[in-house]
């Protein structure tokens, strides 16, 4: 398959797993090689992932990190999901978009 039709490679697995949470093949299996896809097509168009996600993007994505981890796959007793933190600016620029 053309790593160039991420839509329709995502659309085969999502058809040879055949359930309704992806149990099959398993979501994060699935996740990876979508991902690996996205990563190999950026590649093959000599772009950077972002911009071949998104040809109108002029900045890169917000790095965001999680601080604290809670919810029901974390294995405590915190109420929360998660706790994040993420800039509210940047000074640096794009120099090769």
């Amino acid at each position: 398959m053309n790593v160039t039709r991420q839509q329709q490679i995502d659309a085969v697995m999502i058809e040879l797993d055949g359930t309704d949470n992806k149990s099959k093949l398993c979501d994060n299996a699935i996740l990876g090689i979508s991902l690996a896809v996205s990563i190999a097509a950026a590649a093959a168009s000599g772009r950077s992932l972002y911009k071949h996600l998104n040809t109108n993007a002029s900045v890169l994505p917000v790095p965001q990190a999680c601080l604290i981890n809670g919810g029901l796959h974390a294995g405590n007793d915190l109420d929360i999901q998660e706790f994040c933190i993420m800039p509210t600016a940047c000074l640096c620029k794009i120099q090769n978009p």
